[in-house]
């Protein structure tokens, strides 16, 4: 009977002390969802049970409970240390008056959707034990960029185009009116792919009849969640008439522009093949002249020969060359 009470006895101290202990060291949960805009930031609070002032705290980051972003370790002279650091998108933000600890998520993309861990770990005094747990999630959105536009089939049979690119998550409607009122899916098909930045991008095409009225309007409606209403564009099929005219002007244009510059390109060539074939007839002349010239005869005159004679010491004289020829002795 004592060994019973004793038993007892025991099982309600241990039970009170575990108790106590998690009624002290409970931790906070809390879950929280964000829907945010592509390139927007969001807020992720860690909140935890501060018991005691000599606490070490270690804040660490976590996406999708696997991948851990980065951690930071504070002790009690709120001295921050660095255990695993931030990206350039992530700020770490402690505040010492009210002790709050935030992790700031900027530039947000597709990619960044998730859910997001922030656990708060003490240290010391031993043993370590969480006093602190929030999930928050985080969906970005991406509105769908909404374009209409005339094309026509490799037949020749008229289509009116609507793409919706760029949107996120997957889920969108989109419908076509004729003048106001919803158009049978029959007429229509989509076709819907994933893009590279985790976007994706839907284009719808409907039918026409080469006999329908100009004066007909059609609208391409579209619902999304990151819209705040349905957005509806509208296109008649006189605008088409007219970007076809405009399409068979441009084209003209251009015809007519590269023609020009054809002509301009053959002009100077035969101006080019004018001026070098002048060059070489005039050459050609010159050279036929010269050759139709004689060359003059030179004769030899012997009295504009000088002959001179080298008599002694004496310089040289010049010689008269004449038939009655005097010479005088020298004494």
């Amino acid at each position: 009977m004592k060994s019973q009470n004793f038993l007892t006895f025991t099982c309600l101290i241990l039970t009170s002390l575990i108790i106590g202990q998690e009624t002290q060291h409970s931790v906070l949960n809390s879950q929280r969802v964000f829907k945010v805009y592509r390139g927007m930031s969001v807020n992720i609070s860690c909140n935890y049970n501060n018991s005691d002032e000599t606490e070490t705290f270690h804040a660490a980051l976590h996406l999708n409970r696997d991948h851990k972003l980065c951690s930071y370790v504070i002790n009690n002279t709120n001295k921050i240390s660095m255990c695993q650091s931030c990206n350039k998108d992530i700020r770490f933000i402690w505040i010492t008056d009210s002790k709050e600890i935030t992790f700031e998520l900027s530039n947000l993309q597709i990619s960044n959707s998730g859910t997001y861990s922030c656990k708060v770990f003490r240290h010391i005094p031993p043993p370590s034990i969480t006093i602190g747990e929030n999930n928050t999630t985080v969906q970005v959105l991406a509105r769908p960029h909404v374009s209409m536009s005339c094309l026509k089939e490799p037949d020749g049979h008229p289509i009116i185009l609507c793409s919706s690119e760029g949107f996120y998550p997957s889920d969108l409607q989109q419908v076509w009116l004729r003048d106001g009122e919803i158009l049978n899916i029959s007429h229509t098909h989509s076709t819907i792919r994933n893009n590279s930045d985790g976007s994706f991008t839907l284009h719808s095409y409907l039918n026409l009849s080469s006999a329908m009225s100009e004066f007909v309007n059609y609208s391409c409606g579209v619902n999304h969640s990151s819209l705040d209403k349905q957005f509806v564009l509208h296109l008649s099929l006189a605008n088409c008439n007219d970007r076809k005219q405009d399409d068979a002007v441009r084209k003209t244009e251009t015809y007519l522009s590269y023609s020009m510059k054809i002509v301009l390109v053959i002009s100077a060539l035969l101006t080019l093949f004018i001026l070098i074939m002048a060059v070489v007839l005039i050459h050609f002349r010159k050279t036929n002249h010269r050759s139709s010239v004689s060359p003059k005869s030179v004769q030899f005159n012997p009295q504009s020969e000088v002959i001179y004679s080298m008599l002694g010491d004496h310089r040289p004289v010049q010689c008269s060359h004449s038939t009655n020829q005097t010479t005088t002795p020298a004494h």
